[in-house]
């Protein structure tokens, strides 16, 4: 009898219950499995070390689109594979979360500033469920655009589904400064419309600007 096939499968809310069985149920007949998390980050990483056949990966994420993760997944992975470290430092925001980041921003910053990097509550990419900011783990913002990762991204994260949002020199049309860091799912039947190293925006590719 042939072997059966390795699949990729997300499992999410793994760190107890039917979560964590169907992740061990997976693991051990061999197939890979990324765990998403949400909060119990430490539980998941407990697991995906545990599980047979790793490594598993562990990825924080809430994306509205299961397809995302899975992708995010695999972006990550390629990465690394070339040397480089790529994880998810903001994710999912509530409008509460949105509401304090604005504020915070508001003080810590004049008030253009503030607005060209950081979205009113309610008007924040990051409420949708379909954006993240991506880092290394270390650098931020400025820092992280002059890194070997960000340069990875801009070149091939439209293989995967994504786009950098707010690309160099697009503020007058997207409102925001350039965000290296920031992604939107938008498929990969849409980003293969912008391809690598795309300064193209979503409001020019909707026709809204």
């Amino acid at each position: 009898m042939a072997a059966a096939e390795c699949k990729r499968v997300l499992i999410t809310g793994a760190s107890r219950g039917i979560g964590r069985a169907s992740a061990e149920a997976f693991a051990a007949a061999g197939h890979r499995v990324a765990i998403h998390y949400q909060r119990a980050g430490d539980a998941a990483r407990e697991l995906a070390e545990r599980l047979p056949g790793g490594p598993h990966p562990v990825v924080q994420a809430d994306l509205a689109d299961a397809s995302a993760v899975l992708a995010l997944e695999e972006m990550a992975a390629d990465a690394r594979g070339e040397g480089l470290t790529l994880s998810i430092r903001s994710g999912y925001r509530s409008y509460a979360a949105q509401k304090a980041s604005f504020e915070r921003a508001l003080q810590t910053y004049d008030d253009a500033t503030a607005r060209r990097y950081y979205a009113e509550p309610g008007a924040s990419e990051h409420q949708t469920g379909l954006s993240l900011d991506a880092w290394d783990g270390v650098n931020r913002g400025a820092a992280f655009t002059r890194t070997a990762e960000a340069a990875w991204l801009a070149q091939h994260a439209y293989e995967y589904g994504f786009i950098i949002r707010y690309p160099e020199g697009k503020t007058s049309i997207t409102g925001y400064a350039y965000e290296s860091w920031h992604l939107r799912w938008v498929g990969k039947e849409i980003s293969d419309e912008f391809g690598p190293n795309s300064s193209l925006t979503l409001e020019e590719y909707l026709g809204l600007a």
